[in-house]
């Protein structure tokens, strides 16, 4: 197909040696390393910026920080510049973003036609879709205020040393942010058409502060804590494009800090 589809698996804070495939001998990521066998791995790729929102529209726009100006997550991206979303759509794709972008404004528009966003403490939270879902369910995401509070920190506190920046999520598991960015994904999966299109980007929020525990599955997704969104090849979706074994997409699994 001259037009491939696309899809962008995104993650905040996915380090390299916690991955199977690229060492770590106590992280089981069964479905990152089978993607990853049959994929290029890059091992020395750097980030452009050490912080969310200024590495995530480097990413989009091909801009160094000192080039597009927006220096922290408090920041956003300037009007005028291309971004690789835009131009996708301005060729016919369908473009579409699920999960966190972590944009100022929260909704802007770098793009994406579509847009589910599940943002954490801070800029975006309860604006976006997935906490407007959770409130209507008499629900909030609390454990999520620890870690998410302070632009920045000269050094970390003890208790993010002393729980490993992990805790017990306070939500059942059809709540979790995990669980939602999933589903919402697979529904825009499942709604590409032949002849036109499609570009999804999928952010995950759960690297950075890890709330859920134990290895989750979800009609054929199948993640634990570093292994999220890969389809099984025992269960596939029905949409034979939502198959990865399949060559009629590019998948990319892409860190951001």
């Amino acid at each position: 197909m001259s037009q491939p589809n696309i899809l962008i698996i995104h993650c905040d804070q996915l380090r390299f040696d916690c991955l199977g495939f690229n060492g770590n001998p106590d992280i089981q990521t069964p479905h990152l390393d089978c993607l990853a066998k049959n994929s290029v791995n890059y091992n020395n790729h750097y980030t452009v910026y050490p912080i969310c929102t200024p590495s995530r529209y480097s990413f989009w726009s091909s801009l160094y920080v000192h080039q597009h100006g927006a220096w922290d997550n408090h920041a956003t991206l300037p009007g005028g510049y291309p971004t690789f979303p835009k131009v996708l759509r301005e060729n016919g794709y369908r473009t579409a973003a699920v999960g966190k972008m972590h944009m100022n404004p929260v909704y802007q528009d770098i793009g994406f036609s579509h847009m589910e966003l599940a943002e954490q403490n801070g800029t975006g939270r309860f604006q976006d879709d997935y906490h407007r879902w959770l409130m209507e369910q008499g629900k909030i995401d609390r454990f999520d205020l620890h870690h998410q509070s302070d632009l920045f920190r000269e050094e970390t506190t003890d208790h993010l040393y002393d729980m490993c920046q992990c805790a017990q999520s306070d939500l059942a598991l059809e709540n979790d942010s995990t669980e939602w960015i999933t589903r919402r994904a697979k529904e825009q999966i499942e709604c590409w058409e032949d002849g036109t299109p499609s570009v999804l980007m999928v952010g995950y929020r759960k690297q950075k502060t890890a709330l859920s525990g134990g290895f989750l599955r979800y009609e054929g997704w199948s993640w634990n804590s570093g292994d999220r969104l890969l389809c099984t090849k025992e269960k596939r979706l029905k949409s034979t494009r939502a198959a990865v074994c399949l060559p009629c997409y590019v998948v990319a699994l892409i860190s951001f800090s």
